[in-house]
């Protein structure tokens, strides 16, 4: 659902990638571009809280966290989303569509 929104901001310059690992843990979407991690909020599921959070910080990536409900029920308003934090970035030289 989501993978398919980030897909299309291809058309803007942006490349996503899903499953990433870093430092031993593993993130849902990285955009290299951008520097930006998107992490999926799931119940229970605290990894980012831990090393993962600390270490993405340290290299200089900025980090969206997303509800897994969110996604379910609009993921284009999500990716919309991503897509302006991008731009907040102001790594990447695209245009909006």
């Amino acid at each position: 659902m989501l993978w398919n929104e980030l897909r299309v901001l291809r058309e803007d310059g942006l490349n996503f990638r899903r499953r990433v690992p870093v430092d031993g843990h593993t993130v849902d979407f990285f955009c290299p571009k951008a520097g930006l991690v998107v992490q999926i909020d799931r119940q229970g599921d605290q990894t980012y809280e831990t090393t993962l959070g600390r270490f993405i910080q340290n290299h200089g990536f900025a980090v969206v966290r997303v509800n897994a409900s969110d996604i379910e029920v609009n993921p284009q308003t999500v990716a919309e989303g991503i897509f302006t934090e991008c731009l907040a970035r102001g790594q990447a030289l695209f245009t909006l569509a």
